[in-house]
């Protein structure tokens, strides 16, 4: 009697054992899971916050829903994981697959920023520009040639035609900007030879020329300021003003007593050519007379510069003599260096050209007569030296 309880000892305890060790099985099982959960939780955050960071733009749109579904994939996968290390295995596997897909942009998205660009530079060029600097008619034109502009930059199918339309904008505004800009050069360029025509006709002694002489100078001198306005460019405006000075100086200059005249076929000449000057000389003082010289009669005389291609530096030894009679006339053709020194300079070597700008000629003969000594002067010519 007494064994049999012992036995039953036994096996109840050998019982409770087991069931204790049973226990603690289970619950081994169960916590090791409840650690992995936020293990999961934060590699599918990760895998989240990773295909956030994406820009959809970037890809095709079919591309872009392989990565979704790479994601919801992979976060299956993290799900399933049985263990630390499957998790970290599929998350790395759908990161991996995820950088293998090709980026590949929305044309369409950019395109439109190509479009954006584009504006955006045919308005820095307009604002760029000065108002100021056009008429308000060219503003205005302007103004549309850019709204013209952007709308065509909308509606072009490609980056190329972006291009064209901005370089078509840009190429119309640089038109107007050009012709204004030559519009103001021009009309400058006339208004300085008006003034240089009508400085001219200042120098001349109305006293030297009968009325109705006088009258053809003053006549010559409107031709040429409307001739100027009418000139369509800049080689028209030099046309009429030489036009204008070749006319004055054919009208007769009459003197007094002597009628000393001069004239030029060509008036624009190359820095460092010379002139040829046709001289003509008038006796009508109702005496004759006799001029003394050494090489010419003749004496140019350029306003501010002194020349000396007119007379020889060596002088003959004895002077030569023109005799005049009443109503006679002497002619010379001579041929007039530009080599010379300002009248300003206190040297007198070295000879130079004669600048490039508009020069006053006249000549001046001097004489006696009556026993008095007298110096007669010719008409004014302009010599324009380029």
């Amino acid at each position: 009697m007494k064994q049999s309880i012992f036995v039953f000892a036994i096996l109840l305890l050998a019982g409770l054992f087991l069931a204790a060790c049973q226990g603690n099985g289970e619950r081994n099982n169960v916590l090791p899971e409840l650690q992995l959960q936020p293990y999961k939780e934060e590699a599918k955050a990760s895998l989240t916050a990773y295909i956030d960071a994406l820009d959809p733009g970037d890809y095709s749109d079919e591309n872009w829903a392989a990565i979704e579904e790479i994601a919801n994939t992979g976060k299956e996968n993290i799900d399933m994981a049985p263990d630390k290390q499957g998790v970290d295995s599929a998350l790395a596997t759908a990161l991996d697959e995820i950088g293998m897909i090709d980026k590949e942009p929305n044309e369409a998205d950019v395109l439109a920023k190509y479009k954006e660009g584009a504006k955006a530079s045919l308005m820095a060029y307009v604002e760029a520009l000065e108002p100021g600097d056009y008429s308000e008619e060219n503003w205005a034109a302007i103004e549309e040639i850019a709204n013209t502009g952007k709308e065509n930059i909308d509606m072009a199918a490609d980056k190329q035609g972006v291009d064209t339309a901005l370089a078509a904008a840009k190429d119309e505004i640089g038109l107007i900007n050009i012709k204004q800009k030559e519009e103001d050069e021009l009309a400058k360029y006339k208004e300085d030879a008006k003034a240089n025509l009508a400085a001219y006709v200042e120098t001349l002694e109305p006293e030297g020329y009968s009325e109705e002489n006088w009258a053809l100078v003053q006549a010559a001198f409107l031709t040429g300021n409307q001739a100027i306005d009418a000139a369509a460019n800049a080689t028209g405006v030099d046309a009429a003003l030489n036009a204008a000075f070749k006319e004055i100086h054919l009208v007769d200059y009459e003197g007094r007593d002597f009628v000393l005249t001069i004239s030029v076929e060509e008036i624009t000449i190359q820095q460092g050519e010379d002139f040829i000057v046709d001289v003509s000389l008038k006796n009508q003082s109702g005496e004759t007379v006799e001029i003394g010289y050494y090489t010419t009669p003749f004496h140019a005389d350029i306003e501010g510069w002194f020349d000396f291609s007119l007379d020889a530096l060596e002088k003959p030894p004895q002077p030569d003599f023109l005799t005049l009679e009443n109503d006679e006339s002497f002619q010379e053709t001579r041929r007039l260096s530009t080599l010379g020194v300002p009248a300003s300079s206190t040297e007198l070597l070295p000879l130079r050209p004669l600048p490039a700008s508009n020069h006053r000629l006249r000549f001046y003969v001097s004489l006696s007569l009556n026993q008095q000594p007298i110096r007669i002067w010719s008409n004014k010519i302009i010599l324009i030296v380029q």
